[in-house]
């Protein structure tokens, strides 16, 4: 399970923040160095066990109950810390502000005694605390394990390849187009069911058919849907509106009724295919019928491809006299074809490797999603030590098994300690959900996830790092790249999305609103991060959830009814008292108007995203945020200025105002020192503020299609910038002769503007 590598992960926070208080002074203001010290000592021994210990309470259950009693104390720990350093780094900064001499601002540093002996007496109760559990063990743990070695060396282009472009079923290929065009059916629309375990690659053979040369010209329209888990006829036709082109946001303000209609009318007398992928729990056949009836306006010769681990789901679909394609294990030449090609780093010339490479390859079942991942996780390795894993950790896997996620697990207990809960974090996304990458490593820089080794590394370098390295072991599939070949999307295989689920445990909860209401009994006191998928049901609030779990440091929507909009709308209120503790709120379309005070209260809040959202303005609160990294306003298509003192969010990174009403800029927006990410696109924006080049370590500037005829001069001193997109903006006339100074410049887009260069 992942909860215990969280815990970790928390545990060095605390031992960094501490660090930084001591050595920056801040405890000497304070007057409780040595007690934060002791905090500190205390928290770097139990760090230094929690590796055994995740290896041992699997078999050993007092060890599992022991971590369950430390992790209470630790994030207890953590929250206090991290409070205490914002609380003081608030008093020097106003100190500084008032231009102060040095000895005033020693003495009005320094607490008044009775708060500084309560400060003291709380630090020492939560030492008190972590030093009982710590000496309660009763069992001997390793100290100090020696971690998973992550390899980081540049693979070859296939290591970001699917299997289907490397194995290439053709044969299955050209039965499912059998099917396809010569199909005998009553009705003018013939389905057909692909069938087999996860992970074979039923998902990739219906992306190779799709993208035949030949069905594409003989199918129109070529529809994609991703089933959610739980079938819901509704949902479904949801996600087939936006698959024919209205759009992903446009299904807000319509009915069931209204979406069917103009399915119905873009099929109407057309041949089509539609892919149906991955259908789990169609119980019944009145369900199906319910939604093929939707298509039957399709022209003859029209098909539906389905695909399914259950057989059953085929036959209540196609009835027993129509059977599906059962799709196979790959034989052991093609999968040592794929094996081959991922484990090695050149073509193996010791036979004895080759051997035993071989006898793993058969322990994958013929599986490709398993074969990529343990081959992977063997990449550049030794003849010992792929020797060890065929001994140790695969003799406890049946070559005939057919659950995928045991053999997936040994991937991922061979990863890294920083890298395990950026894994298990992902588990709060719904299943086949595109995923930004620039999102997800702000999501987890607000937790902690990234740690860095020196000055000298950025927080978003590393966490693309952390990415590419999940991504190498088949952790994450790509989806899209930018000019510069970066991966910006990607998505979880459905099998790795069962494997972050189950590691994460009781950590990370995604509740959703098309199950069953037990569903919100997965919430426990150890939960730690929730996210909501669909919105809340009737008799939800947010006050349940604060009640069952006390240290929520995770909200995310990722989409919501209408009416839990409204009912959200209601209880955002007293936020900050319910969850007080917040790393991570995402109220993404959730068509608010306006912005609660309460969220400028959230003083442990590292990442807040607001877009989508209908308001025109924010509170002034939100500039009292002072641990904010992320603040993500893109498409608040009403929004038309920012705070006037925006510029106190002094560890802010990553602003995106994208889309939006914004014609103005407030002139202490250069004070974002920190910034790294501005994204302007699209909005209004006559000018930028003439002192733009005061924020040095500024990265990316995106300036596509503004109305601005001229950019200010300093802008030649943002030595760091790497991207600047001037798309579209047709009223520019000329660059400033300081761009020459851009030293680190990497892109430049001026297209579509009426400058002449």
């Amino acid at each position: 399970m992942a909860w215990e590598v969280l815990l970790s992960s928390v545990a060095d926070g605390i031992i960094g923040q501490l660090g930084k208080a001591i050595q920056n002074e801040v405890a000497l203001l304070s007057g409780v160095e040595d007690e934060l010290q002791k905090l500190k000592d205390t928290v770097s021994t139990i760090k230094s066990v929690l590796a055994d210990a995740e290896k041992r309470q699997v078999q050993e259950e007092q060890i599992k109950t022991w971590l369950l009693r430390l992790e209470d104390a630790v994030y207890e720990a953590d929250d206090f810390v991290d409070e205490f350093c914002t609380d003081q780094a608030l008093r020097l900064q106003q100190q500084v502000v008032t231009r102060n001499t040095v000895a005033k601002k020693v003495r009005t540093s320094l607490p008044h005694p009775f708060r500084r002996h309560k400060m003291g007496k709380k630090i020492k109760n939560i030492r008190n605390k972590l030093d009982d559990i710590k000496k309660d063990k009763g069992f001997h743990l390793e100290t100090g394990l020696q971690e998973t070695k992550v390899v980081t060396a540049e693979r070859k282009d296939h290591s970001f390849q699917r299997e289907e472009e490397i194995i290439r079923r053709e044969d299955d290929k050209i039965e499912i187009k059998k099917r396809l065009f010569d199909m005998k059916t009553k009705e003018n629309i013939g389905v057909i069911p692909i069938v087999g375990v996860g992970g074979l690659g039923k998902t990739a053979l219906a992306q190779l058919v799709i993208n035949d040369e030949e069905v594409q010209r003989h199918f129109e329209p070529k529809l994609w849907v991703s089933v959610p888990k739980v079938f819901d006829a509704g949902l479904v036709v949801k996600e087939v509106f936006k698959s024919v082109g209205q759009g992903e946001r446009s299904t807000e303000n319509l009915t069931l009724d209204q979406m069917q209609k103009d399915i119905r009318e873009k099929i109407k007398g057309k041949q089509f295919l539609l892919v149906l992928d991955d259908i789990w729990d169609l119980d019944n056949r009145e369900k199906w019928l319910s939604l093929e009836y939707l298509f039957r306006d399709g022209s003859n010769g029209s098909r539906i491809i389905v695909t399914t681990r259950d057989e059953e789901v085929a036959r209540i679909i196609n009835g027993p006299e129509e059977p599906p394609y059962i799709l196979e294990a790959l034989d052991d030449n093609k999968a040592w074809s794929l094996f081959e090609k991922l484990a090695f780093v050149q073509e193996p010339k010791d036979s004895i490797i080759v051997e035993i490479g071989k006898e793993i390859m058969k322990k994958c079942g013929g599986i490709p999603l398993v074969i990529r991942t343990i081959a992977s996780l063997l990449y550049s390795r030794n003849v010992d030590e792929w020797s060890s894993f065929k001994e140790k950790e695969l003799s406890t896997i049946s070559q005939y098994d057919k659950d995928i996620i045991p053999r997936l697990k040994l991937s991922y207990d061979h990863l890294p300690s920083h890298l395990k809960p950026c894994f298990a974090y992902c588990s709060l996304f719904p299943k086949n959900h595109i995923i930004d990458v620039k999102k997800l490593i702000n999501l987890w820089m607000a937790q902690g996830f990234i740690k860095l080794s020196n000055h000298q590394e950025r927080s978003e370098d590393m966490g693309y790092q952390h990415f590419t390295d999940l991504l190498y072991r088949s952790f994450f599939e790509k989806v899209e790249t930018d000019d510069f070949l970066n991966i910006t999307e990607c998505k979880m295989h459905d099998c790795m999305h069962d494997l972050a689920m189950s590691v994460a445990g009781p950590q990370c909860v995604m509740l959703n609103l098309n199950v069953a209401a037990a569903d919100e009994d997965k919430i426990e006191t150890t939960t730690h991060h929730m996210s909501f998928n669909f919105g809340l049901r009737d008799h939800q609030s947010f006050a349940d959830f604060s009640v069952r779990a006390k240290r929520i440091r995770t909200i995310l929507f990722n989409e919501c009814s209408y009416s839990s909009m409204l009912r959200l709308g209601n209880s955002l209120d007293k936020i900050d008292l319910q969850f007080k503790f917040l790393r991570t709120l995402g109220l993404s379309g959730l068509g608010m108007e306006t912005v609660p005070d309460s969220i400028g209260r959230l003083k442990h809040l590292r990442c807040l995203d607001l877009s989508f959202n209908s308001m025109k303005v924010l509170p002034e609160s939100i500039v009292n945020l002072h641990n904010l990294q992320t603040l993500d306003l893109s498409w608040c298509r009403s929004l038309e200025a920012l705070p006037d003192s925006i510029g106190r969010l002094k560890h802010l990174r990553y602003l995106d105002l994208s889309s939006s009403l914004m014609k103005v800029l407030p002139d202490s927006i250069v004070n974002l020192h920190n910034l790294q990410t501005l994204d302007l696109s699209y909005c209004e924006l006559e000018a930028l503020p003439d002192s733009i080049g005061r924020l040095k370590h500024l990265r990316h500037l995106d300036l596509y299609r503004n109305p601005m005829k001229v950019l200010p001069d300093s802008i030649g001193n943002l030595h760091n910038l790497q991207t600047l997109v001037l798309f579209g903006c047709e009223s520019l006339e000329a660059l400033p002769d300081s761009i020459g100074r851009l030293k680190h410049l990497r892109y430049l887009d001026l297209s579509s503007s009426s400058m002449k260069i």
